[in-house]
């Protein structure tokens, strides 16, 4: 009882973990209606808001064992301008409840944000702990992605043109990625640290297995961001001696790549060839709307309208309205989203949010870096430079994203928030 009593938070960030996971299972499965988990969002964000202001009041006004923040302070900045937008959104019902499939409206980043402030509360022990929750997780959805690609009769297949997805239990293979990338990532750094060799094989083994799930994937994104992961790494290793550590992560990496790229079971390296060859073409002067799936094509006629929403925005979760009430049209294809979170938070809430959250990422990403060389722990660091790199070519989604606001808090170490002895007269 008094284990509980102490942990109260860590549970609580638990249950929040497993909710997520428990409900794109249901959905995954039949049993439940998508909608209902994107609505059950609004109460999620509720529930958190109460915690949070109990929270808030505990440790501020009855300990007197807290200070606040520039983290608080740019939390309730994006807050603050994301209602602001409210006022001039397109459809203010759906900035408030968010887009039919995506409910990613001012709920939903309410309950991002409030999952980070309560993630920063997290003791030291617990957050390997739940760490560790995400990894199991991770792994249970590549179990699930290999049987759907072996066409297995009891999981749930997704086909596009007819070929079979790899998508977990997110219904896409860009969400299903996004998830394994921030696992593989806790994995790697837990693998590097890991002194005790028994753990050090399991997580050698999870992190081949976590491989394997990027891969069957075929998200282009997301190897991108394992790139820019194994950077921060290999700086780290260099740093505090890990190198043999590190050559057999890049060979278990580079040998799983070449082995299933010639079984057929992943086109990442095909892909990747691609995306170069397009690069070329494109700074020859050459351009064809295709090129980065559509991508660069949906962000230059974004950028179009960006003087239109500047200050503003469009609205929360707005953006299939953004074409003078339409969604934009790329080679007959209709997008909601920007496919780049950067400029879909720029686009729908307005130059002033997308600034307090760089500030926000900026201000923990810098901590966070300074934090795993000095104490050489570096598990927490990688899932979220993993998660903002793919951002780049990616959108924020209900099923993942509290996963990185819940890993972005954990990075924060509030130095001010320890007990503080009061003197007193005698």
């Amino acid at each position: 009882m008094k284990y509980i009593k102490n942990n109260l938070l860590s549970i609580y960030i638990i249950i929040n973990i497993l909710y997520i996971f428990i409900s794109t299972y249901l959905y995954t499965s039949n049993i439940i209606f998508y909608g209902v988990f994107g609505k059950s969002i609004i109460y999620a964000s509720i529930i958190n808001i109460v915690v949070s202001i109990i929270t808030f009041i505990r440790k501020k006004i009855i300990k007197k064992d807290y200070k606040i923040e520039l983290y608080d302070v740019l939390i309730l900045s994006i807050i603050l301008f994301a209602l602001i937008s409210l006022i001039f959104a397109h459809s203010r019902k759906i900035a408030i409840y968010g887009m039919i499939y995506r409910y990613e409206g001012i709920y939903a980043i309410i309950y991002y944000l409030t999952l980070t402030y309560l993630s920063s509360f997290i003791k030291k022990d617990n957050k390997r702990i739940i760490s560790k929750i995400i990894v199991v997780i991770g792994l249970i959805n590549t179990l699930y992605a290999y049987l759907q690609i072996t066409g297995s009769s009891f999981v749930t297949i997704y086909k596009k043109d007819g070929v079979i997805w790899a998508a977990g239990l997110l219904n896409n293979p860009n969400f299903y990625a996004s998830f394994i990338l921030m696992s593989l990532a806790i994995s790697l750094g837990i693998f590097i640290e890991e002194q005790e060799k028994l753990e050090e094989i399991k997580y050698g083994i999870i992190v081949a297995i976590l491989v394997i799930g990027l891969l069957i994937s075929n998200t282009t994104s997301c190897a991108v961001g394992l790139i820019v992961v194994l950077i921060y790494l290999f700086i780290y290793c260099i740093k505090n001696k890990y190198i043999k550590k590190f050559l057999i992560i890049t060979g278990i990496i580079t040998l799983e790549t070449l082995l299933f790229q010639k079984a057929g079971m992943t086109t990442l390296i095909k892909d990747i060839n691609k995306t170069k060859n397009e690069t070329i073409e494109i700074s020859k002067g050459n351009f064809d709307p295709s090129y980065g799936t559509k991508r660069i094509e949906l962000w230059r006629k974004t950028s179009k309208l960006l003087p239109k929403y500047l200050i503003h925005g469009v609205g929360i979760d707005n953006f299939a309205f953004i074409d003078n009430g339409s969604p934009l049209n790329v080679g007959n294809t209709l997008f909601d989203k920007a496919h780049n979170e950067y400029l879909q938070i720029l686009i729908t809430q307005g130059i002033f949010s997308l600034l307090s959250y760089l500030a926000l990422f900026i201000v923990i990403v810098i901590k966070g870096i300074k934090n795993s060389f000095k104490s050489k722990k570096v598990f927490l660091i990688l899932p979220v430079i993993g998660y903002l790199t793919q951002a780049f070519f990616n959108i924020s989604v209900i099923e993942v994203a509290p996963i990185f606001y819940i890993l972005l808090g954990l990075l924060i170490e509030r130095e001010n928030c320890k007990v503080k002895a009061k003197k007193r007269l005698t």
